[in-house]
């Protein structure tokens, strides 16, 4: 099932045998997609936090007043707000004890936010929230220049562990459910162009088609986001599937044209 994610690029026949005469709706496929887009994800994360060395810890702490963390919540400093951004601005880390609200204007897809009472993951605009009291099991710390850089880097060696296995293993539902719901959208909209073209399928074969027809969009979007190549997302995944959408009924159609010569 994982072949569909290369194959599509480039198999004619992939109409034929799997929309056509396919079976079922294509759950297997979207599932090997769910597997192969998590994984980019965590790999991407990984890669991004094994970056952070300790000279940018060093740099980062030696911004720090004393922090004082008691009952799950940063007593000291109070209102002060610092942020870094870094690895070619693509990640950052806020440390904002301030009563507003977190703002993430202007800052990178990924990062991480600390407010007075829980540390935030961001990973494109999606918010993990870790409450204080249970990163630290209950414990009161205070931190002093002497140990912020040691702190620093025990966290990011945590994150750097534990976030890619977590970041993959609870986005699979969520994906799942995206994938499947772009399908119905696009499953309906089948019913234009096979208007158009006079052409009759059941519900299982829209929803095949409309399977394939998504596939080179998500999978150049996972591997952009591997590689750091930032593209219009939302813009370039519409004009794909519905190009990929057309190629396919069209070259269904040129197909049965030439059997009809034939015969």
């Amino acid at each position: 099932m994982f072949s569909f994610l290369y194959r599509i690029f480039y198999d004619r026949t992939l109409f034929p045998t799997f929309v056509k005469n396919g079976k079922g709706f294509g759950f297997k496929i979207l599932f090997a997609l769910t597997l192969f887009v998590g994984f980019c994800l965590s790999f991407r994360i990984f890669v991004i936090f094994s970056s952070i060395t300790p000279q940018t810890i060093a740099t980062v702490s030696a911004n720090f007043p004393e922090i004082v963390i008691k009952d799950g919540r940063i007593t000291s400093p109070q209102d002060y707000r610092y942020s870094y951004v870094f690895f070619g601005n693509t990640i950052f880390f806020v440390f904002d004890t301030t009563k507003n609200p977190p703002d993430f204007n202007g800052l990178p897809d990924i990062g991480l936010y600390v407010t007075s009472d829980a540390l935030l993951s961001i990973n494109s605009k999606e918010i993990k929230r870790l409450p204080l009291a249970r990163l630290l099991n209950g414990s009161d710390l205070i931190l002093d220049q002497g140990n912020i850089y040691q702190w620093g880097l025990d966290t990011v060696s945590k994150i750097k562990l534990f976030l890619p296995a977590f970041l993959f293993i609870f986005s699979l539902p969520g994906l799942f459910s995206l994938y499947f719901i772009t399908c119905l959208f696009y499953m309906a909209f089948s019913f234009l162009p096979t208007y158009l073209m006079k052409k009759t399928m059941s519900w299982e074969q829209r929803f095949r088609l409309s399977v394939l027809s998504i596939l080179p969009a998500y999978v150049l979007d996972a591997l952009a986001f591997l590689l750091g190549v930032k593209i219009s997302t939302e813009l370039f995944g519409i004009f794909i599937t519905l190009f990929y959408m057309f190629c396919l009924l069209k070259d269904d159609d040129q197909r049965e044209n030439v059997v009809t010569q034939q015969i």
